[in-house]
């Protein structure tokens, strides 16, 4: 492929394409088709902003290592002799290597071999399909399969995949799916975070205990009264402004509407609309 591509942060991609720069014509067809149907894809012209004065051996290596959820391979005869699109192999299959399922999609246009990549791969014949039916392919395959964190499609994809502009023509079985998965992962982050605490206390503990020992009773005294009175502190606050009790329960559930809204917002996930569609089904 060429050398540009991606997004900053922790963003993850449906599909990435590693490509010859005498293939674009087919990728650009590819990237397109799958961009107007929701399908977050890495194509370096979608790119070029972000990519502009960036390390692109590293941040190539980043994306197809780490940051699509399948790979797909236009096999030529130039993919096979570019330095560039060697790059991107290898990236891609350090990290077919470390899966359990496949990551590697080849789309063949000629009988190019590909070093690294056996024979008895499974493929699809560019020759033999239209670009059409290749995006349907991509499409039904990461509907089809799991993905290493919570779906293989990410759920802004799937919105986009059903987006419509009356909400009950989305099936409500699709969207309880949705706002599912997306609550899964606030719950999730919920705990993460409220394990970080914990640690954190834990540390300080061992911490006080340890200064304890070697600075006696007599100098950690005042520490630990300004450590406890500075949590009463904390805690008496914490609900003067919130009118929420302070409790590891409050805060997990508090956490949790945090990150909710802004999984919502991300994914482009309309609550109103969700609860009125639900309101009306139910009657």
């Amino acid at each position: 492929m060429s050398k540009l591509e991606h997004n900053d942060g922790d963003s993850i991609y449906d599909i990435a394409l590693s490509f010859a720069g005498e293939d674009r014509e087919i990728a650009e067809q590819i990237a397109n088709l799958l961009q107007n149907r929701g399908i977050k894809v890495f194509y370096d012209k979608f790119e070029q902003a972000t990519l502009w004065g960036k390390n692109l051996y590293d941040y190539l290596e980043d994306i197809y290592t780490n940051r699509a959820r399948y790979c797909v391979i236009l096999i030529s005869s130039s993919y096979a002799q570019e330095a560039w699109t060697r790059h991107e192999r290898r990236s891609a299959q350090a990290r077919a290597f470390q899966e359990y399922g496949e990551y590697i999609l080849p789309v063949r246009l000629d009988d190019t071999s590909i070093p690294g990549l056996p024979e008895t791969v499974a493929y699809v014949d560019y020759r033999n399909l239209s670009i059409e039916k290749i995006v349907d392919l991509i499409i039904e395959k990461l509907r089809n399969s799991g993905s290493r964190s919570e779906t293989s499609l990410s759920v802004k994809s799937q919105l986009q995949l059903s987006k419509s502009p009356r909400p009950e023509a989305m099936g409500l079985a699709q969207l309880n799916e949705i706002k599912t998965q997306l609550d899964k992962r606030a719950k999730q982050k919920a705990h993460r975070i409220l394990w970080y605490a914990l640690c954190a206390l834990i540390i300080v503990w061992i911490a006080l205990a340890i200064l304890t020992y070697f600075l006696t009773w007599e100098v950690m005294e005042p520490w630990t009264y300004f450590i406890g009175g500075g949590a009463t502190l904390i805690s008496i606050a914490y609900f003067v402004i919130t009118l929420k009790e302070f409790s590891p329960r409050a805060i997990y559930e508090q956490l949790i509407v945090s990150e909710q809204n802004r999984l919502y917002q991300e994914a482009g996930f309309d609550v109103e609309k969700y609860e009125a569609l639900r309101h009306m089904r139910a009657e």
